[in-house]
């Protein structure tokens, strides 16, 4: 993957998570964010530079920031801005490395490939209406609790989106029931 596609993901990232962020922590080197939703995929760290004096007392003061809030959280590594030893170190914290996951990410100027689906529509998110639609898609990917999919809603309904927005969110019905959502 070359730099330029990971420091775009990772620019991405950080700004969508800035918007749904309740509280942040930030330094030199790691951008914390967390969303006061007990789900550990919506909070979280990352490495923003290299240049941490020590990764392990970064480490211990990002802990401290989500051992206060009480919540889950995961610690993304960034392939660009790896601190020194930063993968022994949050192993040596009772970390679980869980692996490589790639980015999906398509080249909007070709044409969409024919899937074979029929009686489907993507809609654009453009009133509450539809952002209910988005979430409910998005709840059910993170496995909905009874309080997390008012937390998200809450959460995501602040977001500026839609028509003059940050974000664009897309709804996929199949047979008039959303059944997917991303954000662009």
């Amino acid at each position: 993957m070359n730099e330029k596609l990971i420091e775009n993901i990772v620019g991405t990232q950080n700004f969508f998570w800035r918007s749904m962020a309740a509280d942040i922590y930030e330094n030199n080197c790691v951008f914390g964010w967390a969303t006061d939703i007990d789900n550990k995929y919506l909070n979280g760290a990352i490495s923003t530079s290299l240049k941490a004096e020590s990764a392990d007392d970064v480490i211990k003061c990002v802990i401290k920031f989500f051992k206060n809030k009480n919540l889950p959280w995961l610690w993304v590594i960034n392939p660009l801005c790896k601190l020194k030893n930063s993968e022994e170190l949050l192993i040596s914290k009772g970390f679980k490395l869980a692996g490589n996951h790639p980015v999906m990410w398509y080249d909007l100027n070709l044409m969409l490939p024919d899937l074979g689906f029929t009686n489907y529509d993507i809609r654009e998110v453009i009133d509450a209406s539809s952002l209910n639609d988005w979430s409910i898609a998005l709840d059910e990917g993170f496995g909905p609790t009874e309080e997390t999919p008012s937390k998200f809603f809450q959460a995501t309904a602040k977001i500026p989106y839609g028509k003059g927005g940050s974000f664009h969110h897309y709804v996929a019905y199949v047979e008039g029931k959303p059944v997917s959502c991303v954000t662009l």
